[in-house]
């Protein structure tokens, strides 16, 4: 069974560090990658891996900051264990494991540059299209070579959405 921890790498205090993961595949194989997130050292709890319960709150580590930290890990933590599960039948690595991260962090280089949308619906694709048209947002060079045929296509769409409305 793998399993993973928040790690921070030093023994000595009052220095930020960074946070790592280490992840163990078996008792024999084990990897570190790093989490992208810092923390000063004598304010992390490797055992509990998170911020120490009484660790002395500061100007520049501000308790906030430390919850802010947690829930962070704790969201690094499902994505993770989310990504692991779309494709279970391949190890995980440590070259997968930095690409799972920095797609935690970096979610729209992850996809060539264009923007993730989450299936959206046929309704609600009209509306935005529409909305898009009215402000202007949607010009292209298609619009400039066939400007009639996007009024037409325009009425033919907001009419199946009230069509699909009254329904």
């Amino acid at each position: 069974m793998a399993t993973f921890a928040y790690r921070i790498r030093t023994t000595k205090k009052n220095i930020l560090t960074k946070v790592y993961l280490r992840f163990n595949v078996d008792r024999h194989t084990s990897f570190y990658a790093e989490s992208q997130y810092v923390v000063w050292a004598d304010a992390w709890d490797n055992k509990k891996q998170s911020v120490k319960s009484r660790y002395a709150f500061t100007d520049d580590f501000t308790e906030q900051q430390g919850r802010e930290l947690t829930k962070n890990l704790s969201e690094l933590r499902s994505f993770i264990l989310g990504e692991m599960a779309k494709d279970p039948e391949h190890a995980m690595t440590r070259t997968k494991l930095e690409k799972i991260v920095y797609s935690f962090h970096h979610p729209r280089s992850m996809s060539g540059g264009r923007g993730i949308r989450s299936r959206e619906s046929l309704t609600d694709y009209i509306a935005r299209y529409t909305r898009e048209m009215e402000n202007g947002s949607r010009l292209n060079i298609h619009k400039l070579r066939y400007g009639g045929l996007h009024r037409s296509v325009r009425r033919v769409l907001q009419g199946e959405a009230q069509a699909i409305r009254l329904r």
